[in-house]
C-alpha cells in the first residue's frame, strides 16, 4: 500500500476508536438509545444492564483499535507481523489469474 494510503486507514481506526471512547465515557449521550430500546418493548430491567455492558464493550473496543492503529508501524518493523489481504495482493500485482 502507498503511504498515503497507510495513513488514512490509520486516521481513519483512530477516528474510530475515537467515537467508540467517547461513546463509552459518556460524552455522547445514551439517554435517547435507552429511550427507544424500552419503545420497543426491552424490559426496564434490561435496559438498565445493558446500557453499562454495551458501553464496558465499546470501551475495550475502542481502546483496542487505538493500541493496535497505533503500534502496527512498530509491529511490522520489529516482527514482521503484517496482515495480507487481497487489496495488498493487487496493489503488488502477486494475484494469480484463475483457472
Amino acid at each position: 500500500m502507498t503511504r498515503i494510503s497507510r495513513c488514512g486507514i490509520k486516521v481513519a481506526s483512530l477516528m474510530v476508536a475515537i467515537v467508540f471512547l467517547l461513546n463509552a465515557t459518556g460524552v455522547i449521550d445514551q439517554t435517547e438509545a435507552a429511550r427507544e430500546l424500552g419503545a420497543r418493548g426491552a424490559p426496564s430491567s434490561l435496559v438498565s444492564y445493558r446500557m453499562p455492558v454495551g458501553r464496558s464493550i465499546e470501551l475495550i473496543g475502542g481502546l483496542a483499535l487505538m493500541f493496535i492503529a497505533l503500534i502496527e508501524d512498530h509491529l511490522v518493523l520489529r516482527w514482521g507481523i503484517r496482515g495480507k489481504t487481497r487489496h495488498d495482493e493487487v496493489l503488488i500485482g502477486t494475484r494469480q489469474a484463475q483457472p
